[in-house]
Protein backbone atom coordinates (compact mmCIF):
# COMPACT_ATOMS: atom_id res chain seq x y z
CA UNK A 1 0.00 0.00 0.00
CA UNK A 2 2.85 2.40 0.83
CA UNK A 3 4.38 1.81 -2.61
CA UNK A 4 1.00 2.55 -4.21
CA UNK A 5 0.80 5.90 -2.39
CA UNK A 6 4.32 6.78 -3.55
CA UNK A 7 3.34 6.04 -7.16
CA UNK A 8 0.14 8.07 -6.81
CA UNK A 9 2.14 11.04 -5.46
CA UNK A 10 4.48 10.85 -8.46
CA UNK A 11 1.52 10.63 -10.83
CA UNK A 12 -0.20 13.67 -9.32
CA UNK A 13 2.97 15.74 -9.60
CA UNK A 14 3.37 14.75 -13.24
CA UNK A 15 -0.27 15.20 -14.28
CA UNK A 16 -1.36 18.32 -12.42
CA UNK A 17 -0.74 21.71 -13.96
CA UNK A 18 -1.02 23.67 -10.72
CA UNK A 19 1.31 22.95 -7.82
CA UNK A 20 -1.31 23.83 -5.19
CA UNK A 21 -3.85 21.46 -6.75
CA UNK A 22 -1.33 18.61 -6.76
CA UNK A 23 -0.36 19.25 -3.13
CA UNK A 24 -3.98 19.32 -2.01
CA UNK A 25 -4.73 15.98 -3.70
CA UNK A 26 -1.56 14.47 -2.21
CA UNK A 27 -2.49 15.72 1.26
CA UNK A 28 -5.95 14.15 1.03
CA UNK A 29 -4.38 10.80 0.16
CA UNK A 30 -1.99 10.99 3.11
CA UNK A 31 -4.75 11.93 5.56
CA UNK A 32 -6.75 8.92 4.37
CA UNK A 33 -3.81 6.51 4.39
CA UNK A 34 -2.47 7.46 7.84
CA UNK A 35 -6.01 8.01 9.20
CA UNK A 36 -5.47 11.54 10.46
CA UNK A 37 -8.22 14.04 11.23
CA UNK A 38 -6.59 16.90 9.35
CA UNK A 39 -3.41 17.93 7.61
CA UNK A 40 -1.51 20.88 6.16
CA UNK A 41 1.28 21.80 3.77
CA UNK A 42 3.16 25.07 4.11
CA UNK A 43 5.79 26.40 1.71
CA UNK A 44 8.55 28.87 2.47
CA UNK A 45 7.74 32.49 1.71
CA UNK A 46 10.74 34.27 3.23
CA UNK A 47 13.61 33.55 5.65
CA UNK A 48 11.49 32.28 8.58
CA UNK A 49 8.00 32.61 7.15
CA UNK A 50 5.78 29.97 5.57
CA UNK A 51 2.45 30.25 3.79
CA UNK A 52 -0.29 27.60 3.71
CA UNK A 53 -0.81 26.09 0.26
CA UNK A 54 -2.99 23.09 1.19
CA UNK A 55 -5.13 21.91 4.08
CA UNK A 56 -7.85 19.33 4.54
CA UNK A 57 -9.86 17.85 7.37
CA UNK A 58 -11.79 19.12 10.38
CA UNK A 59 -9.25 21.70 11.64
CA UNK A 60 -8.56 25.18 10.27
CA UNK A 61 -4.87 26.11 10.22
CA UNK A 62 -3.42 29.64 10.06
CA UNK A 63 -2.69 31.06 6.63
CA UNK A 64 0.85 32.13 7.53
CA UNK A 65 3.29 31.01 10.21
CA UNK A 66 6.80 31.81 11.44
CA UNK A 67 9.22 29.18 12.71
CA UNK A 68 9.10 28.82 16.47
CA UNK A 69 5.97 30.94 16.89
CA UNK A 70 2.69 29.24 17.86
CA UNK A 71 1.74 25.58 17.64
CA UNK A 72 2.43 25.16 13.91
CA UNK A 73 5.54 27.31 14.15
CA UNK A 74 6.97 24.85 16.68
CA UNK A 75 6.51 22.08 14.11
CA UNK A 76 8.47 24.04 11.49
CA UNK A 77 11.91 23.75 13.07
CA UNK A 78 13.36 21.67 10.26
CA UNK A 79 13.29 18.02 11.40
CA UNK A 80 10.63 15.31 11.89
CA UNK A 81 8.44 15.79 14.97
CA UNK A 82 5.94 13.65 16.85
CA UNK A 83 4.04 15.87 19.30
CA UNK A 84 1.78 14.64 22.06
CA UNK A 85 -1.11 16.33 23.87
CA UNK A 86 0.91 17.77 26.75
CA UNK A 87 3.27 19.48 24.32
CA UNK A 88 0.65 20.71 21.85
CA UNK A 89 -2.38 21.61 23.96
CA UNK A 90 -4.49 22.23 20.82
CA UNK A 91 -4.69 18.61 19.64
CA UNK A 92 -4.14 15.08 20.93
CA UNK A 93 -1.21 14.39 18.61
CA UNK A 94 0.57 15.70 15.51
CA UNK A 95 3.38 14.58 13.22
CA UNK A 96 5.32 16.84 10.90
CA UNK A 97 8.27 16.60 8.50
CA UNK A 98 10.17 19.25 6.54
CA UNK A 99 10.01 19.47 2.75
CA UNK A 100 13.23 20.19 0.88
CA UNK A 101 14.23 20.93 -2.69
CA UNK A 102 17.76 21.30 -4.10
CA UNK A 103 18.02 24.78 -2.62
CA UNK A 104 17.33 23.51 0.88
CA UNK A 105 14.34 23.49 3.22
CA UNK A 106 11.26 24.73 1.40
CA UNK A 107 8.20 23.74 3.41
CA UNK A 108 6.39 21.72 6.04
CA UNK A 109 4.03 18.73 5.87
CA UNK A 110 1.95 17.81 8.92
CA UNK A 111 -0.94 15.64 10.08
CA UNK A 112 -3.09 16.03 13.20
CA UNK A 113 -5.37 13.80 15.31
CA UNK A 114 -7.81 15.12 17.86
CA UNK A 115 -8.41 11.90 19.84
CA UNK A 116 -5.72 9.33 18.98
CA UNK A 117 -1.92 9.37 19.26
CA UNK A 118 0.33 8.87 16.24
CA UNK A 119 2.88 6.06 16.36
CA UNK A 120 6.58 6.34 15.50
CA UNK A 121 6.13 4.21 12.38
CA UNK A 122 3.51 6.67 11.10
CA UNK A 123 6.03 9.48 11.45
CA UNK A 124 8.51 7.32 9.52
CA UNK A 125 5.94 6.77 6.77
CA UNK A 126 5.27 10.49 6.54
CA UNK A 127 9.02 11.13 6.25
CA UNK A 128 9.20 8.67 3.32
CA UNK A 129 6.28 10.37 1.59
CA UNK A 130 7.86 13.78 2.19
CA UNK A 131 10.89 12.77 0.11
CA UNK A 132 8.64 12.04 -2.88
CA UNK A 133 6.75 15.30 -2.35
CA UNK A 134 10.05 17.20 -2.12
CA UNK A 135 11.13 15.70 -5.45
CA UNK A 136 7.81 16.84 -6.87
CA UNK A 137 8.35 20.38 -5.62
CA UNK A 138 11.76 20.44 -7.29
CA UNK A 139 10.10 19.23 -10.51
CA UNK A 140 7.52 22.03 -10.30
CA UNK A 141 10.32 24.58 -9.75
CA UNK A 142 12.24 23.35 -12.79
CA UNK A 143 9.05 23.19 -14.85
CA UNK A 144 8.18 26.80 -13.98
CA UNK A 145 11.69 27.90 -14.95
CA UNK A 146 11.58 25.95 -18.22
CA UNK A 147 8.05 27.09 -19.03
CA UNK A 148 9.10 30.70 -18.62
CA UNK A 149 12.00 30.39 -21.07
CA UNK A 150 10.02 28.23 -23.50
CA UNK A 151 6.97 30.49 -23.46
CA UNK A 152 9.12 33.59 -24.10
CA UNK A 153 10.74 31.88 -27.10
CA UNK A 154 7.41 30.76 -28.55
CA UNK A 155 5.93 34.21 -27.95
CA UNK A 156 8.77 35.74 -29.96
CA UNK A 157 8.16 33.29 -32.84
CA UNK A 158 4.45 34.09 -32.85
CA UNK A 159 5.39 37.78 -33.01
CA UNK A 160 7.47 37.11 -36.12
CA UNK A 161 4.54 35.32 -37.80
CA UNK A 162 2.19 38.19 -37.01
CA UNK A 163 4.70 40.71 -38.38
CA UNK A 164 4.85 38.77 -41.66
CA UNK A 165 1.06 38.76 -42.01
CA UNK A 166 -0.82 41.40 -39.93
CA UNK A 167 -4.11 39.64 -40.85
CA UNK A 168 -3.08 36.89 -38.44
CA UNK A 169 -2.50 39.17 -35.46
CA UNK A 170 -3.99 37.43 -32.44
CA UNK A 171 -4.99 34.34 -34.43
CA UNK A 172 -2.45 31.94 -32.90
CA UNK A 173 -3.35 33.09 -29.38
CA UNK A 174 -7.06 32.64 -30.08
CA UNK A 175 -6.50 29.15 -31.50
CA UNK A 176 -4.38 28.24 -28.49
CA UNK A 177 -6.98 29.55 -26.03
CA UNK A 178 -9.83 27.63 -27.70
CA UNK A 179 -7.73 24.48 -28.13
CA UNK A 180 -6.65 24.37 -24.49
CA UNK A 181 -10.21 25.05 -23.32
CA UNK A 182 -11.46 22.14 -25.44
CA UNK A 183 -8.63 19.91 -24.17
CA UNK A 184 -9.63 20.75 -20.59
CA UNK A 185 -13.24 19.98 -21.45
CA UNK A 186 -12.02 16.53 -22.51
CA UNK A 187 -10.07 16.15 -19.22
CA UNK A 188 -6.74 15.65 -21.01
CA UNK A 189 -3.57 15.43 -18.95
CA UNK A 190 -1.39 18.47 -18.35
CA UNK A 191 1.33 17.26 -20.73
CA UNK A 192 -1.25 16.71 -23.47
CA UNK A 193 -2.69 20.18 -22.92
CA UNK A 194 0.78 21.73 -23.03
CA UNK A 195 1.56 19.95 -26.32
CA UNK A 196 -1.71 21.22 -27.78
CA UNK A 197 -1.06 24.76 -26.53
CA UNK A 198 2.37 25.00 -28.15
CA UNK A 199 1.19 23.28 -31.34
CA UNK A 200 -1.67 25.78 -31.60
CA UNK A 201 0.65 28.74 -31.05
CA UNK A 202 3.13 27.50 -33.66
CA UNK A 203 0.76 25.95 -36.20
CA UNK A 204 1.35 28.77 -38.67
CA UNK A 205 5.12 29.03 -38.47
CA UNK A 206 5.57 26.89 -41.59
CA UNK A 207 4.29 29.83 -43.63
CA UNK A 208 7.83 31.18 -43.63
CA UNK A 209 8.72 28.46 -46.16
CA UNK A 210 5.95 29.40 -48.61
CA UNK A 211 6.43 32.41 -50.92
CA UNK A 212 4.32 35.48 -50.14
CA UNK A 213 3.01 35.60 -53.71
CA UNK A 214 1.22 32.29 -53.08
CA UNK A 215 -0.22 33.17 -49.65
CA UNK A 216 -1.48 36.51 -50.89
CA UNK A 217 -2.76 35.36 -54.27
CA UNK A 218 -6.43 36.35 -54.58
CA UNK A 219 -7.43 34.01 -57.41
CA UNK A 220 -7.57 30.19 -57.38
CA UNK A 221 -4.22 28.49 -56.80
CA UNK A 222 -2.78 26.15 -59.40
CA UNK A 223 -2.12 22.49 -58.55
CA UNK A 224 1.59 23.29 -58.31
CA UNK A 225 0.94 26.20 -55.93
CA UNK A 226 -1.32 24.03 -53.77
CA UNK A 227 1.50 21.54 -53.58
CA UNK A 228 3.76 24.27 -52.19
CA UNK A 229 1.10 25.34 -49.66
CA UNK A 230 0.74 21.76 -48.46
CA UNK A 231 4.43 21.64 -47.55
CA UNK A 232 3.95 24.22 -44.80
CA UNK A 233 2.83 21.70 -42.19
CA UNK A 234 5.97 19.65 -42.92
CA UNK A 235 8.13 22.77 -42.60
CA UNK A 236 6.37 23.52 -39.35
CA UNK A 237 7.05 19.99 -38.07
CA UNK A 238 10.74 20.30 -38.99
CA UNK A 239 11.12 23.63 -37.16
CA UNK A 240 9.42 22.28 -34.03
CA UNK A 241 11.50 19.08 -34.02
CA UNK A 242 14.73 21.05 -34.28
CA UNK A 243 13.57 23.35 -31.47
CA UNK A 244 13.48 20.33 -29.14
CA UNK A 245 10.23 21.21 -27.37
CA UNK A 246 9.67 19.05 -24.26
CA UNK A 247 6.19 17.95 -25.37
CA UNK A 248 4.82 15.86 -28.24
CA UNK A 249 4.16 18.91 -30.41
CA UNK A 250 5.57 17.74 -33.78
CA UNK A 251 2.94 15.04 -34.58
CA UNK A 252 0.13 17.51 -33.85
CA UNK A 253 1.73 20.21 -35.99
CA UNK A 254 2.24 17.78 -38.88
CA UNK A 255 -1.41 16.73 -38.90
CA UNK A 256 -3.23 19.99 -38.26
CA UNK A 257 -4.50 20.09 -41.87
CA UNK A 258 -5.74 16.50 -41.98
CA UNK A 259 -9.48 15.98 -42.42
CA UNK A 260 -11.86 13.52 -40.79
CA UNK A 261 -12.78 12.15 -44.26
CA UNK A 262 -9.15 11.47 -45.19
CA UNK A 263 -8.93 14.23 -47.80
CA UNK A 264 -6.51 16.44 -45.89
CA UNK A 265 -2.72 16.67 -46.02
CA UNK A 266 0.12 15.74 -45.79
CA UNK A 267 -0.63 12.06 -45.02
CA UNK A 268 -4.32 11.63 -45.93
CA UNK A 269 -5.03 10.39 -42.40
CA UNK A 270 -8.66 9.56 -41.69
CA UNK A 271 -10.85 9.67 -38.57
CA UNK A 272 -9.09 8.67 -35.37
CA UNK A 273 -5.85 8.04 -37.26
CA UNK A 274 -5.41 11.80 -36.86
CA UNK A 275 -3.81 12.75 -33.51
CA UNK A 276 -6.40 14.06 -31.06
CA UNK A 277 -4.46 17.30 -30.58
CA UNK A 278 -4.55 17.95 -34.32
CA UNK A 279 -8.31 17.25 -34.47
CA UNK A 280 -8.79 19.81 -31.69
CA UNK A 281 -6.66 22.46 -33.40
CA UNK A 282 -8.44 21.94 -36.74
CA UNK A 283 -11.71 22.97 -35.06
CA UNK A 284 -10.24 25.90 -33.12
CA UNK A 285 -8.36 27.13 -36.19
CA UNK A 286 -11.42 27.00 -38.43
CA UNK A 287 -13.63 28.66 -35.82
CA UNK A 288 -11.30 31.59 -35.23
CA UNK A 289 -10.77 32.06 -38.96
CA UNK A 290 -14.54 32.27 -39.48
CA UNK A 291 -15.41 34.63 -36.60
CA UNK A 292 -12.42 36.97 -37.09
CA UNK A 293 -12.44 39.96 -39.40
CA UNK A 294 -9.83 40.00 -42.17
CA UNK A 295 -8.80 42.82 -44.49
CA UNK A 296 -10.36 40.94 -47.42
CA UNK A 297 -13.65 39.84 -45.75
CA UNK A 298 -15.92 40.48 -42.79
CA UNK A 299 -16.28 38.11 -39.85
CA UNK A 300 -19.09 35.58 -39.76
CA UNK A 301 -21.61 35.75 -36.95
CA UNK A 302 -21.59 33.03 -34.30
CA UNK A 303 -24.68 31.42 -35.87
CA UNK A 304 -23.16 31.54 -39.36
CA UNK A 305 -19.93 29.98 -38.10
CA UNK A 306 -21.85 27.23 -36.32
CA UNK A 307 -23.76 26.40 -39.49
CA UNK A 308 -20.51 26.17 -41.45
CA UNK A 309 -18.98 23.92 -38.82
CA UNK A 310 -22.06 21.68 -38.79
CA UNK A 311 -21.60 21.17 -42.53
CA UNK A 312 -18.05 20.02 -41.82
CA UNK A 313 -19.01 17.45 -39.16
CA UNK A 314 -17.77 14.05 -40.27
CA UNK A 315 -16.16 15.66 -43.31
CA UNK A 316 -13.47 18.08 -42.17
CA UNK A 317 -14.05 17.80 -38.43
CA UNK A 318 -14.34 15.07 -35.79
CA UNK A 319 -18.14 15.08 -35.24
CA UNK A 320 -17.93 14.30 -31.52
CA UNK A 321 -15.42 17.09 -30.94
CA UNK A 322 -17.65 19.56 -32.78
CA UNK A 323 -20.51 18.74 -30.41
CA UNK A 324 -18.22 19.17 -27.40
CA UNK A 325 -16.92 22.45 -28.83
CA UNK A 326 -20.44 23.79 -29.29
CA UNK A 327 -21.41 22.89 -25.72
CA UNK A 328 -18.24 24.65 -24.53
CA UNK A 329 -18.78 27.94 -26.38
CA UNK A 330 -22.46 28.03 -25.44
CA UNK A 331 -21.41 28.22 -21.79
Amino acid sequence: MKEKILLEIASLVFDKEEKEEALYDILKKLISYIEADAGFIYLAKEADGLIKVAQDGIIEFPRQIRKGEGTIGELAKGFPFLFLEDELLDWKSAISVPLRDKRGECGLLGLVREKEVFAENELSDLAIFSVQISLGLEMFRLRESLDGVLFSTVKALVGVMEAIDPNLRGHSWNVARLSVALAMRLSLKRTEREAIKYAALLHGIGRVGVPDRIWKKECILSAEEWGVVETHSLICEKIVKEAGLPFEVAPIIRSHHERWDGQGYPDKLKGEEIPLGARIIVIANAWDAMVSKRSFRKAKTIDEAKEEMKKGKGVQFDPNLVDTFFSMIEK
